[in-house]
């Protein structure tokens, strides 16, 4: 699933649930695409954690490449038994990045004083604005 998604839609924390427990029955893992993760985050008035594992996500592409950074993306994994694969999938799906570690060091300003969550509230009133 995508949170939020390109034209705004936000899945609730109890169809992120529902979509969970049918993901679980068929033996599938969950994915959210959090591209715009800290817009649905702040529009919903959650928490990190009540939006994804606590919901029964298993994996998270986190995104602050469409709140500020630039080309910084982190994947979050919930289940620390996939994890012993992540190295050979990144690396067979061309995800490797020459010196990352230059590209992740963007995320401790994002962090910092909750840069994250202001640029995104700012973002979805800019958004709201537009719209009215």
């Amino acid at each position: 699933i995508t949170q939020s998604t390109e034209v705004g839609t936000i899945y609730t924390l109890n169809e992120i649930a529902r979509i969970s427990a049918i993901a679980k029955h068929h033996k599938l893992p969950l994915h959210m695409d959090g591209a715009r993760f800290a817009n649905a985050l702040v529009a919903l008035d959650t928490t990190p954690a009540e939006m994804t594992w606590k919901g029964g996500v298993d994996i998270l592409s986190f995104g602050g490449t469409k709140n500020g950074c630039w080309c910084a993306e982190a994947i979050v994994l919930f289940d620390l038994d996939r994890a012993r694969e992540l190295a050979f999938l990144r690396k067979r799906a061309a995800q490797l990045f020459s010196k990352s570690r230059f590209i992740a060091a963007q995320f401790e300003a994002y962090f910092t004083d909750d840069l994250w969550l202001d640029t995104a509230r700012h973002a979805n009133a800019m958004a709201a604005r537009l719209a009215a």
